[in-house]
């Protein structure tokens, strides 16, 4: 569990902040937290955490100050500012001091998540060097004999490589008779290198579920290509993301036949924007893997190739789907079918709005914005923003907020903010709700940024509004 300090001057977004995600299940926990800089400075000097969340603009010590103050850099603690200054200067001085991301005010869900993964991706990887264990690409083939007590030669050359977490290689370790070691071997990853002449897959029960799809076996000579053999070892571990069945693969060339339809199916569906075609594409693309032989390098083709197509066949909306290599696939997805499942839904969406976009553009801007306006009012109390609201109405989420802002001449923020103050103030005139139940039925999830945003448009706090009302 990774340690976490959290330094906002003002109350209210400390604690919506620490509510945004549940830090264990992410594998951090609040170690410390405060509203007042120069105590989180004396803190943090003499007690280490993993990670700092900070504000820029703090009273007496800035973010930055307390970043330079505690020697976050040379200490090795990853920062982040969050920032209700969008102001390039802020941004430049921040990333002048290392720090690792500058976020704007208010911080959502999501992000904070995706942000979280990627920090303990850092962290474990740095700890991981700190044991110093070697990079298998530094190896070459006489030190594996060193390091494994095997003497080179035609009878005595094969090593075997597992590409697994430190449980797996433990258990291999353990085993009697088998001499093993540990490598570095990409991101939060370590191979076991074991002298066993045996099938892995023996060794390993094939319902361990650490051990799923994570093996290759190796002959390792002198013409040892450590890169090469790495990505084998990637692409074996990979199997279980399509076959989603334990055991212990090895690396397959794949069928480069069958994936060329495949590939010529979609390409076809996605060229006639044929809607119904996608959705039963993606929907039997991954058993269409496991029975036909794909390697995950065969559906990183097709799926980059994909995305080459949707750049040409939709050009307004291109931006939409990534290229991906097949460990960004692993890494963001359990499985080749929730994989499809996702994708397939955009891509969907891809074709609907492309089938419909002649009768959207024949509409006046303020037509539409008008329709979006009209959606905001049934839904103002939800957790929306113009990026989910853009593909109800089948438009590019940049040019819905250009012709957003210049019909209601202010931007979405702004725009909301007023008319769910203006839905609280008749709920406090008119009725005896709490002002804490009034925020949540408005769309505030946070009573103090309720009576912040209260404040700066009428002038006075939500209580003082009420009582106002009764003299």
């Amino acid at each position: 569990m990774y340690t976490v300090a959290v330094v906002d001057d003002e109350p209210w977004n400390l604690k919506g902040f620490m509510r945004l995600t549940d830090w264990s299940s992410r594998g951090f926990s609040i170690a410390y937290s405060g509203s007042k800089s120069t105590e989180a400075l004396d803190h943090l000097k003499k007690n280490r955490v993993d990670v700092l969340f900070a504000d820029i603009k703090m009273p007496k010590v800035s973010g930055l100050e307390l970043i330079r103050g505690i020697n976050a850099k040379e200490r090795g603690i990853i920062c982040v500012i969050i920032s209700g200054y969008a102001e390039f200067e802020y941004a430049q001085a921040a990333l002048k001091e290392g720090v690792y991301d500058y976020c704007l005010k208010p911080l959502n869900s999501s992000k904070l998540d995706e942000m979280l993964l990627k920090i303990k991706l850092e962290l474990d990887e740095a700890a991981l060097k700190q044991q110093s264990i070697p990079e298998f690409t530094e190896l070459d083939y006489e030190k594996l004999c060193a390091i494994l007590d095997r003497q080179p030669g035609p009878k005595r050359k094969f090593i075997q490589g597992v590409l697994c977490d430190s449980g797996v290689g433990t258990a291999i370790a353990s085993m009697e008779g088998i001499r093993s070691a540990f490598c570095r071997a990409g991101r939060n990853m370590r191979l076991c290198l074991a002298n066993t002449d045996s099938s892995m897959a023996s060794l390993i029960k094939n319902d361990h579920g650490g051990a799923s799809g994570l093996s290759n076996l190796w002959a390792f000579d002198e013409s040892l290509d450590p890169q090469a053999l790495h990505r084998e070892a990637s692409c074996a571990r990979a199997e279980f993301f399509i076959r989603q069945s334990p055991g212990v693969y090895s690396y397959s060339k794949g069928n480069q036949a069958e994936a060329s339809k495949a590939l010529d199916a979609v390409t076809a569906c996605l060229k006639a924007k044929d809607e119904a075609g996608i959705a039963k594409w993606f929907n039997e693309f991954p058993g269409f893997c496991a029975e036909n032989g794909l390697s995950i390098q065969d559906v990183e083709i097709v799926w980059n190739q994909i995305v080459w197509c949707v750049t040409h066949f939709f050009p307004d909306r291109s931006s939409e789907m990534e290229y991906m290599d097949f460990s960004q696939m692993v890494s963001l997805y359990p499985s080749l079918s929730m994989f499809c499942q996702q994708m397939g839904v955009q891509a969907q969406a891809l074709a609907k709005a492309a089938q419909e976009v002649v009768s959207l553009k024949a509409q006046p801007s303020d037509s539409l914005v008008g329709k979006v306006n009209l959606y905001i009012e049934d839904h103002f109390n939800e957790d929306i923003s113009l990026k989910s609201i853009a593909p109800l109405f089948y438009v590019n989420p940049n040019y819905l907020c250009s012709q957003f802002a210049k019909q209601n001449g202010m931007t979405f923020t702004a725009y909301i903010n007023s008319l769910r103050i203006t839905k609280s103030k008749a709920l406090l005139l008119e009725t005896g709700r709490t002002i804490n139940d009034i925020a949540q039925a408005t769309g505030f999830n946070d009573y103090f940024y309720f009576n912040k945003v209260f404040k700066k448009l009428t002038g006075t706090t939500p209580a003082k509004f009420r009582r106002g009302s009764d003299e």
